[in-house]
């Protein structure tokens, strides 16, 4: 595992932006197509080297050859895994929540082994994504209990909020941000879980949180979209949409750009707010964006993955699925992959 590449769109690779500071050709190639045995929640997955590592709702971790989509193996568990998994040196860290039981195993898997290392039993459900800090990890249970827990399975602290938590929360490394069902933005000391403010905000957030130099961007229940002072939770501006957000937003150098459940998409300006574009795709929009130079892609419920040109406005190329669109497309390798309901895989190739 020597000199290993890995990427997840949830931690080390896009810092909460979802960015590629690329220019690429938005025609698709598709490579191979491939499959698991259950569904995605909204989530991504995880590149490894030459490992694409998937997560799915039927309790498996399934690694394919990134070039070939052959399965290269296996790892199956009685319950449902909503995140995507985290890699930390040759292991590989992910929580399964438990059919019919109100707890979940926080496992670490030997990848280069082949063998679990540890297993930990958390009180709740988990389906907000896990943060990777340094040698530990940041899980949030969804009725708000927080554990930091290093990579060797060590419970560091743990932080009851009593707070419903639904969205995926953020870091700059210090300090955790997380949001909660009834509108109260929460800032944590990552060192050792004390708060350092927790301010209402909205009525209700279940978006997930994008950070940029000193701001907080996420959307809420009510449609609206705000920037806030990381370190005060002081509201900076806020714009209203069409509809509830849900997914987390993507950033580029100048811009915002997110989808809502009535599937609008939009482009705002970063640092007023003010709507530069919107685009009715008429499905709804529950995933990150993936955003290049020239062109974002997102996908939506209604079943297509949508090109959008960023000078045009528009959508310039659509592909069509069997199925529902469940995860944020991740780049890896000239490479984009993307789950679709059944446990579908696509794999294309991005040319420059």
């Amino acid at each position: 595992m020597r000199n290993q590449q890995y990427l997840s769109s949830f931690n080390n690779y896009f810092n909460g932006e979802f960015f590629v500071d690329k220019k690429v050709n938005p025609e698709l190639e598709l490579i191979w197509n491939s499959s698991t045995y259950g569904s995605y929640s909204n989530t991504t997955f995880t590149l490894l080297d030459t490992l694409l590592i998937v997560p799915d709702l039927g309790g498996r971790v399934t690694a394919f050859h990134t070039e070939t989509g052959k399965k290269i193996g296996e790892i199956k568990y009685s319950g449902e895994i909503a995140q995507s998994v985290i890699v930390y040196k040759s292991t590989l860290i992910f929580i399964v929540n438990e059919s019919r039981k109100k707890t979940s195993q926080f496992v670490i898997y030997d990848l280069k082994r082949g063998k679990e290392l540890k297993s930990i039993e958390l009180q709740g459900k988990f389906n907000t994504e896990l943060l990777l800090i340094g040698k530990n990890t940041i899980a949030i249970s969804d009725f708000g209990m927080i554990y930091k827990i290093s990579t060797s399975g060590e419970i560091i602290w743990k932080k009851k909020l009593n707070k419903n938590i639904y969205s995926n929360p953020a870091t700059d490394g210090k300090t955790i941000f997380t949001v909660s069902a009834h509108g109260f933005l929460t800032s944590i000391n990552l060192e050792n879980g004390e708060i350092n403010f927790d301010k209402k905000i909205a009525k209700g957030f279940e978006s997930g949180i994008a950070i940029a130099n000193n701001n907080l961007y996420l959307g809420d229940i009510n449609g609206k979209f705000y920037s806030l002072d990381r370190t005060s939770g002081k509201i900076i501006w806020k714009t209203q949409t069409s509809s509830k957000i849900i997914a987390a937003p993507g950033l580029d150098k100048q811009n915002i750009y997110f989808g809502n459940l009535n599937g609008d998409f939009y482009c705002l300006n970063k640092n007023t707010g003010g709507i530069n574009w919107k685009i009715a795709t008429g499905g709804v929009i529950n995933t990150s964006p993936l955003i290049f130079r020239n062109i974002i892609l997102q996908p939506n419920l209604k079943k297509r993955l949508y090109i959008i040109d960023k000078e045009k406005k528009t959508i310039v190329n659509s592909i069509e699925y069997d199925g529902r669109c469940k995860t944020t497309p991740v780049y890896f390798n000239n490479q984009l992959y993307i789950g679709v309901d059944k446990g579908e895989i696509f794999c294309y190739k991005i040319t420059q």
